[in-house]
C-alpha cells in the first residue's frame, strides 16, 4: 500500500448509500435491481420497494437509462458531464463494460476503454480524475490493486494499490480517502481508513 497514509482502524467500514443530484435528476441509493431509477429531483426519495422505486409520496419514478445494467449497481457519481456507474454488472445495454461504465443521452452506456476485472464499489472525482475502489486485480491492462484512476483517456495506479477491498471512497479537503480492508497488520488485511500521501 504504498503511496497510502493509515487514518485510523475499524472492526467494520461499509460502504454508504449514494445520492446524486445531477440536472434536476436525482439518482438514489444502491440499486439491486437491472435498472437504476431516477425521479423529479423536487421530491425527497425513498428506498427499493417492490414493485420499483417510489417518492416519498408514492409516486413512481421513472427508470431511465436505457436497459438500465446486468447485475447489482454498488456506486454511482458524475464525471465529465457524465453519470458513472460501478458494481458487478459485466453489461450496459448491448455494450460490454466490465464493472464500470458511464452513461449520457446522446451515447447510452459505454465503457472506458476496459473496465475493471473485478467489482467496483466506490467512486469519486478527484480533481480532474476518477477515482474507482473495489476488489480487483487490474484495470484495463493495467495492474491496480483494488483502486485506480481514469485520468479521461486511459487508467493510471496509485502507488502499489491497496491489500484489500475498497468500500468507500471520498475527498475531503481535496484529499483522497480510501475505506475498506485497506491497511496490513501483521502482514494481513485489515478493515481501516487511508488517505493517499501523492507519493508512489
Amino acid at each position: 500500500m504504498r503511496g497510502f497514509t493509515i487514518q485510523g482502524h475499524a472492526e467494520h467500514v461499509r460502504r454508504a448509500d449514494v445520492a446524486l443530484l445531477l440536472s434536476g435528476l436525482m439518482i438514489v441509493g444502491v440499486m439491486t435491481t437491472a435498472a437504476i431509477a431516477g425521479g423529479d429531483a423536487g421530491s425527497d426519495a425513498g428506498g427499493d420497494t417492490e414493485g420499483g422505486w417510489y417518492g416519498a409520496f408514492g409516486a413512481p419514478m421513472t427508470p431511465v437509462f436505457g436497459d438500465g445494467l446486468g447485475a447489482e449497481v454498488l456506486c454511482l457519481t458524475s464525471y465529465q458531464g457524465k453519470i458513472v456507474a460501478g458494481g458487478r454488472f459485466g453489461v450496459g445495454g448491448n455494450r460490454t463494460l466490465e464493472h464500470i461504465g458511464n452513461w449520457s443521452e446522446d451515447d447510452g452506456w459505454r465503457p472506458f476503454k476496459r473496465g475493471c476485472d473485478g467489482e467496483v464499489a466506490a467512486v469519486t472525482v478527484w480533481g480532474a480524475q476518477l477515482i474507482a475502489g473495489g476488489s480487483f486485480a487490474h484495470c484495463g491492462d493495467l495492474a491496480a490493486a483494488n483502486i485506480a484512476a481514469w485520468n479521461g483517456t486511459e487508467w493510471l495506479a496509485l502507488g502499489s494499490g491497496l491489500p484489500g477491498p475498497v468500500s468507500t471512497l471520498v475527498v475531503y479537503n481535496d484529499e483522497l480517502f480510501a475505506a475498506g480492508t485497506v491497511i496490513e497488520e501483521d502482514e494481513e488485511p485489515s478493515d481501516g481508513l487511508v488517505r493517499w500521501d501523492g507519493y508512489a
